[in-house]
């Protein structure tokens, strides 16, 4: 709802943008206004690294978000709305400083900027902001909560891929061989493969034991827990 931006100027109302992916995500944006060149980089194999003012440390270019390296159909969209943001008075995002330190640093620092006559907007960090999935019933929803609350405190390693995050069925069996060796407590997001060309995001499994080796969420039970998006 960018060009709103432009009706709230005509009548003296200041507009503010609410993002919500995170502070890192959003440093990559307004760098990519002037670095997309990074778009050649899209299948990118090897050793080269890249560094970023809102990333901690390099990546490969192979890892990047897809919507700032697919310029056919993403990119000039992203750069698009990074254009809106800077209009903006300020930023709410749903971050908080103790998660992602050094990519808000970098943003009030100005880093991210080209110069020191090129200002961000203000940022206002405000999260965590929870959202509860109209997928997922408050009973799964609580389950989850409660067998949180019960572990110890840093115990518990989250496995989440992010929205297009899947794994071949060989690959999801040696992560969870591993989790199960290990021996830790663990939380893990698992997803299918998309399930059709014509699909953006992968799907979700009806029973996970028709992809985890045999008998592996019995002797899990009580140290982990598979779940959905």
């Amino acid at each position: 709802m960018l060009s709103l931006m432009d009706v709230a100027e005509e009548f003296g109302i200041l507009s503010y943008v609410f993002f919500t992916s995170p502070t890192v995500f959003l440093g990559l944006m307004l760098y990519f206004q002037f670095l997309e060149v990074v778009s050649s980089f899209k299948n990118s194999v090897g050793t080269t690294l890249l560094s970023f003012p809102s990333y901690a440390y390099p990546v490969p270019p192979n890892i990047l978000p897809m919507v700032l390296v697919d310029r056919d159909t993403w990119l000039g969209r992203f750069i698009d709305f990074t254009r809106g943001y800077r209009k903006a008075k300020g930023i709410i995002i749903n971050a908080f400083a103790e998660l992602e330190v050094y990519a808000l640093d970098a943003y009030n620092s100005n880093n991210i900027s080209r110069s020191e006559h090129d200002p961000l907007p203000s940022i206002y960090p405000i999260g965590p902001i929870l959202n509860k999935s109209k997928s997922r019933s408050e009973s799964e929803e609580a389950e989850i909560t409660n067998w949180l609350d019960e572990q110890p405190p840093n115990s518990v390693v989250l496995l989440c891929f992010g929205s297009h995050g899947s794994f071949p069925t060989d690959q999801v069996k040696e992560i969870a061989i591993a989790l199960d060796n290990i021996g830790c407590r663990f939380l893990w997001s698992l997803r299918c493969p998309l399930q059709s060309n014509n699909a953006q995001f992968p799907g979700e499994y009806t029973s996970y034991s028709e992809i985890l080796p045999e008998g592996l969420l019995n002797r899990i039970e009580k140290k982990g827990k598979v779940v959905g998006w």
